[in-house]
């Protein structure tokens, strides 16, 4: 979804299968404005990844894509630039892991409790 994300062809589609992704959809334009691909499991939902066309962004897609998540407790990890988003949105960030990223930058684990 994004040019730095390893994410495959294969796994994408595996996704798809599984009804794992949601889209907003632009009517109009008869095109995708964001998607969000997520990881259902037993105590919360794993938000794998989020994209919004950059010119859609700035317009709540990706909130409008987290709210239409299951109400369960949410993770996922993120690079530094994206947490004052997350945090925006309610999430905290649990922990940090140096040299996570292929390119060495840092993780950061965050989560949002269930509304």
């Amino acid at each position: 979804m994004f040019s730095d994300d390893p994410l495959s062809r294969r796994s994408l589609q595996r996704f798809i299968n599984k009804n794992h992704v949601l889209y907003s959809w632009d009517y109009v334009k008869d095109t995708i404005r964001g998607a969000l691909i997520y990881i259902p499991r037993r105590k919360n939902i794993r938000i794998y990844s989020i994209a919004v066309l950059p010119e859609y962004q700035k317009q709540g897609i990706s909130k409008i894509l987290i709210q239409a998540l299951p109400n369960k407790k949410l993770v996922l990890e993120c690079k530094d630039y994206t947490v004052p988003f997350y945090e925006h949105l309610g999430f905290s960030v649990l922990k940090t892991k140096r040299n996570y990223y292929k390119n060495g930058e840092m993780a950061y684990f965050m989560e949002r409790e269930k509304l």
